[in-house]
């Protein structure tokens, strides 16, 4: 499966988002190394496209391995998407070049498994967990940060129409603390922290089209601040 690579232009957005990605993973890191692990918590970083939220999980598996955390269990996860390029099956990847090994899921069965055989559980997109899945993740992770454990959630809250996905909304809401990154809106310089904007041919795509729709040569994302971002009608 190829991974659309970023032009030089965009490599020095990414760096932008990069930076402020390290902290955040810094800071995560060092909450969960002090952690008795009695109380768990959930971590949520949330941001739109090109703002570093998988770098935060490539940063924390670096860390981890580095250090070796006490012995603690970490698992990096993502949903199984079949339909999708951007999102590919065993790993978290980065367009500035970085990628790390992940478990996919798609059943209840591999959700239990995630939540019980680890300590610290990092799924990135999670805006994309199917909704049939979505009521028992939720339940497995209440359980799971009652026994002590820490989820670190990382995606989109926002979509391509203005409007908040609804899971990762109630995953903020239950959320310990909740970290936005940050990305450069395409169209002004500005900071944008919430939208990403659907274009298809390179013209905003329309409020009716599919909330989900994958990267293909017609369609793409780029991160737009609230006042050049455009809900066409």
């Amino acid at each position: 499966m190829n991974i659309k690579s970023v032009s030089h232009d965009e490599r020095g957005i990414y760096k932008q988002g990069s930076v402020r990605a390290a902290s955040t993973a810094s800071e995560i890191y060092q909450t969960v190394a002090a952690y008795s692990f009695e109380k768990g918590g959930i971590f949520m970083v949330v941001g739109p496209e090109k703002s570093g939220k998988s770098i935060v999980a490539i940063e924390l598996f670096e860390k981890r391995e580095l250090e070796k955390q006490s012995g603690r269990r970490w698992v990096f996860a993502q949903p199984l998407l079949r339909n999708r390029i951007d999102v590919p099956e065993g790993k978290i990847f980065s367009r500035i070049g970085k990628e790390i090994k992940a478990v996919s899921f798609e059943t209840k069965i591999e959700i239990e498994r995630i939540f019980h055989d680890h300590e610290v559980v990092v799924v990135d997109e999670v805006q994309f967990i199917s909704p049939d899945l979505q009521s028992y993740f939720l339940q497995e992770a209440m359980l799971f940060v009652e026994r002590g454990g820490v989820l670190v959630g990382l995606g989109l809250d926002y979509t391509s129409q203005g409007g908040e996905f609804i899971f990762p909304t109630l995953l903020k809401y239950r959320a310990t603390k909740v970290y936005r990154q940050e990305a450069v809106c395409q169209m002004c310089g500005g900071v944008a922290d919430k939208y990403c904007q659907r274009l298809i041919d390179s013209v905003p795509a329309s409020i009716d089209t599919p909330a989900f729709l994958s990267p293909s040569v017609n369609v793409s994302y780029e991160p737009r601040c609230d006042n050049c971002f455009v809900v066409k009608k």
